[in-house]
């Protein structure tokens, strides 16, 4: 079995110790680049068309359902990222029982366009 990549973004400029972690479902589909801010974009990246499992590190801390964002429906913390066409900077608001502190930005990738040369 496959070893899918796991990523760990720290969010400690909202709240101390908080952090975001992502689970790929398909390998290759999570990033972390490291001049990402040299071409505007989020250091942490996705790819269009995938889906992610995300979760905070404390159970006080979710993000609200939208379009992009699923989380569960017992456990607020924890859910599914799937940016569907969506491509480019997506800000995401954390929320801390129930108020918004901030967002936290991913970068989602074009499977059909090379990302910085199209």
């Amino acid at each position: 079995m496959e070893k899918l990549k796991s990523i760990s973004i720290d969010l400690g400029y909202l709240e101390e110790e908080l952090k975001l972690l992502i689970d790929e479902r398909k390998k290759n589909s999570l990033f972390v680049v490291n001049d990402a801010a040299d071409n505007n974009e989020a250091e942490h990246q996705l790819v269009e068309g995938f889906f992610y499992d995300f979760e905070f590190n404390d159970k006080n801390y979710c993000f609200k359902k939208d379009q992009i964002v699923q989380p569960h429906s017992r456990s607020k913390h924890i859910g599914t990222i799937s940016p569907n066409i969506y491509v480019g900077t997506l800000s995401l608001p954390v929320f801390h029982n129930e108020k918004e502190i901030g967002i936290a930005y991913l970068e989602v990738q074009s499977v059909k366009a090379g990302y910085r040369d199209d």
